[in-house]
């Protein structure tokens, strides 16, 4: 019993405490609600009494256009349309007041009988604003034919904004209507007016694209006749702002008819083929399924007309390339085997570029030939390719350079592929070269590719020029050796030496007296192939030869002598020195 009763306490505690926290709150959103109403209120009142003045505003700006004339009636003009479309932003403002109000649960009957009295006649007035507007483009249109080249700039970009104008009013009345639908007016004879007008519209400036198009490219092609036509470029300046403008004006138009659930597709395929430009506003699925047809069917058009033609022309050219590419490669073998001749004394080194420039000029001439089959005309393609070497000269001089140094190394033959040079920076054996680098294997297996403009502008030493070479080499005796024995020993190598030659002579001179030895000179001569192997042998040799015969062979070594300064006497005074 005591349980229930603590419950039903508690559950009372509860109820108390949501209803203390609802109660208060409730009492905010209500004056939070009465707040908002008054807002609505007083900003009603202000949208009506904006709209009743700029209503008194139109009526005496007409009064003065109509009474004006030249620019100033035009100034008064463009005037009443920018004061009648502030009371079309007035009109949508107070049709949104009006929503928001009955949102709320506000009563505003007389704003929604206000509002639906003006919004019964705003149609009206936009329709007859659309065909002022109309007729104003029609009336510039018409001038064209008696306007001065030089002034059709001008008119274009007036015919220009009257479009966007006119546009305006379009998006304008959408936006009403689409308020009307909102406050259950009735508003289906407006929206097919507006359906059918923007469709016929569309039509029309669809038609006007193409044309205008089609004469930007014929005047395009008068122009490459006489480039310096001043009326055909003040034509062309006022046919491509004219394309412009009927641009814009499809595409608002397209975006127009897609609020209202049009088909739009043809249209926006048509600005796409146009044009080629692709974005997402214009492009979807159906557009771009209908694109795709659209090219197939014109490929089959095509390959129907000069589709097999074409074939043929890439079936020579192809042909063309091969037989061209067969005949290079016998070009190259012949060329090959006339410079290899022994009675031409060429390098191989310009008997390898030789042979590659014989087979590519071949090539080239097989590609010239069959460009002339595609119809291709080759004067002006080789008068491009002159101007684009005179370009190229001045952008790679450091690469010409290379070419020229190649080009003389060719000529004057300092070295040839299997010769060992110190060049450039680099020493090794020269495996290949072309008219830009030279590629050295170093000794122990590097590969270096060094620029030619740096090889001929420094001192080229090529060690395996000469067939034969003389090896240096110094060995010392102590000064207590016999002089005569260590030549005869040093000449009995040589002799017995069988890669050193006969001729010249090997020379054993006793050459300096050094500081710690008596230095020979032992300079034998050798093929060139043969040097290092001659080097290592007789180094070696002698020294087993030098243990042998007891001839040493001293190294660096100083006297030093040690002097001992004892107690020698003292001095007068008694002490030690």
């Amino acid at each position: 019993m005591r349980r229930t009763t603590t419950i039903s306490v508690l559950l009372l505690l509860v109820l108390a405490v949501v209803l203390v926290s609802v109660v208060p709150g409730h009492a905010q959103s209500r004056r939070d609600t009465d707040a908002r109403a008054a807002e609505l209120a007083a900003e009603a009142d202000t949208l009506l009494s904006t709209i009743g003045a700029k209503r008194e505003e139109v009526g005496t700006l007409t009064t003065e256009a109509e009474a004006a004339t030249g620019d100033d009636r035009e100034v008064l003009e463009r005037r009443v349309v920018h004061v009648k479309l502030q009371i079309l932003d007035a009109l949508n403002g107070a049709a949104r007041n009006l929503l928001e109000q009955e949102k709320l649960g506000i009563d505003a009957a007389d704003l929604r009988t206000v509002m639906e009295s003006q919004l019964e006649l705003l149609p009206a007035i936009i329709r007859e604003h659309i065909d002022d507007l109309e007729e104003e483009i029609k009336e510039l249109r018409s001038r064209r034919a008696e306007t001065a080249p030089e002034d059709l700039p001008q008119l274009e970009e007036q015919i220009s904004q009257d479009n966007v104008w006119l546009n305006r009013i379009f998006t304008i009345m959408q936006e009403e209507l689409e308020l009307m639908d909102e406050l259950g007016l009735d508003t289906q004879d407006e929206h097919a007016y507006l359906a059918g007008h923007l469709t016929n519209r569309a039509e029309t400036v669809a038609e006007r694209f193409v044309l205008v198009a089609e004469q930007a490219v014929t005047l395009r092609k008068r122009l490459e006749l006489t480039p310096n036509s001043e009326p055909l470029l003040a034509e062309l300046l006022a046919i491509e702002k004219r394309r412009d403008g009927v641009r814009e004006n499809l595409m608002a138009t397209i975006s127009m008819m897609g609020r209202l659930g049009l088909d739009t597709t043809e249209y926006r395929q048509l600005l796409i083929r146009a044009t080629g430009e692709l974005s997402a506003d214009i492009l979807d699925f159906g557009v771009a399924s209908g694109l795709v047809r659209a090219w197939i069917g014109d490929a089959g058009d095509w390959f129907k007309g000069a589709g097999t033609k074409m074939l043929f022309k890439l079936f020579l050219f192809v042909l063309i390339l091969v037989l061209f590419r067969l005949l290079a490669g016998l070009v190259r073998r012949i060329t090959a085997k006339i410079v290899s001749s022994p009675r031409r004394d060429i390098s191989r080194l310009l008997q390898n570029v030789l042979v590659s420039a014989a087979g590519g000029a071949v090539l080239v001439i097989g590609l010239l030939v069959g460009l002339t089959q595609l119809g291709v005309h080759i004067g002006p393609f080789l008068a491009g390719l002159g101007i684009l070497g005179f370009v190229l000269g001045f952008a790679l001089q450091d690469t010409l350079s290379n070419f020229a140094a190649g080009g003389m190394i060719l000529m004057y033959r300092p070295y040839d592929v299997g010769d060992i040079i110190n060049a450039g920076g680099a020493n090794g054996r020269v495996t290949g070269m072309n008219l830009v680098s030279t590629k050295v294997l170093t000794f122990d297996n590097r590969t270096l590719i060094v620029p030619n403009g740096k090889i001929w502008k420094d001192v080229i030493e090529n060690v395996t020029y000469q067939r034969t070479r003389r090896v240096d080499l110094t060995f010392g005796i102590s000064y207590t050796d016999d002089i005569p024995k260590a030549e005869e020993v040093l000449l009995g190598i040589l002799t017995d030496h069988d890669k050193i030659l006969d001729e010249p002579q090997p020379i054993v001179r006793l050459h300096t007296l050094g500081e710690s030895s008596v230095d020979f000179v032992v300079r034998p001569w050798v093929k060139t192939d043969d040097y290092w192997d001659v080097y290592w042998d007789v180094t070696r040799e002698v020294k087993l030869r030098f243990d042998k015969e007891g001839i040493s062979i001293p190294f660096p070594q100083q006297d030093v002598h040690l002097y001992s300064e004892g107690a020698a006497g003292t001095d007068g005074g008694g002490e030690d020195r």
